[in-house]
C-alpha cells in the first residue's frame, strides 16, 4: 500500500478493477497536490477548467486510483512484497506474498524485483515482475542503519575526548553474584530419586 502525505504531488488515474472512491471522467489523467489523507482514500486539490476560468477543485479519491508523479522505488531499494486484493493486475504468486527482495528494475507502473525462492534443496534468486501497489518499502534495514548514525556519533566523541569506547554489540553478560532471601523458610534440597533395582 502506498504511502502519501501532505503536499504529495500525484497523479490520478482511473482504475478500471476498482469501482470504489473511483475520480470523475474529467480529472483522469490530471496532477494534483495532496491535502488530506484517511485510511483508504486521499483528498487531492486539482486544477479544473470551468467556462474559461481554472478552478482549484478538492476531491477524494482512493488511493488504488492514484500514483505519486514520480516513483519513489528506485534500482538497489529493498522492498517487501504484500498482494493487495483490490488491484488484480500484476499481482506476485502466492509463494512470493511475504518476502523481501530488491528492486533491479523499474517501469511506469511496476518495478521488477530479485526475491529467493527455495526449490528442494536449492535457493535460487528468481526475477519477477509486480505492480507498485504490491510493494512497500521494507523496515529490515532501519536498525542497522539507526546503529550505523550512533556508532559514528559515539567514534566522534570518544575522539574528542581520546579514549576507546566499545562499538560491538555484547551479548547479555551472566547474573552477577547475589542474596536470596528464603524469608524464614527451611531451603529443599532437590535432587533425583535414587535408582532403586526392582527384581
Amino acid at each position: 500500500m502506498r504511502i502519501y502525505k501532505k503536499g504529495d504531488i500525484v497523479d490520478i488515474k482511473g482504475m478500471g478493477t476498482v469501482q470504489k472512491g473511483m475520480p470523475h471522467k474529467c480529472y483522469h489523467g490530471k496532477t494534483g497536490r495532496v491535502y488530506n489523507v484517511t485510511q483508504h482514500a486521499v483528498g487531492i486539490v486539482v486544477n479544473k477548467q470551468v467556462k474559461g476560468k481554472i478552478l482549484a477543485k478538492r476531491i477524494n479519491v482512493r488511493i488504488e486510483h492514484i500514483k505519486h508523479s514520480k516513483s519513489r522505488d528506485r534500482k538497489g531499494d529493498i522492498v517487501d512484497i504484500k498482494g493487495m486484493g483490490t488491484v488484480q493486475k500484476g499481482m506476485p504468486h502466492k509463494c512470493y506474498h511475504g518476502k523481501t527482495g530488491r528492486v533491479y528494475n523499474v517501469t511506469q507502473h511496476a518495478v521488477g524485483i530479485i526475491v529467493n525462492k527455495q526449490v528442494k534443496g536449492k535457493i535460487l534468486a528468481k526475477r519477477i515482475n509486480v505492480r507498485i501497489e504490491h510493494i512497500k518499502h521494507s523496515k529490515s534495514r532501519d536498525s542497522f542503519l539507526k546503529r550505523v548514525k550512533e556508532n559514528d556519533q559515539k567514534k566522534k566523541e570518544a575522539k574528542e575526548k581520546g579514549t576507546w569506547v566499545q562499538l560491538k554489540r555484547q551479548p547479555a553478560p551472566p547474573r552477577e553474584a547475589h542474596f536470596v532471601r528464603t524469608n524464614g523458610k527451611e531451603p529443599e534440597l532437590l535432587e533425583p530419586i535414587p535408582y532403586e533395582f526392582m527384581a
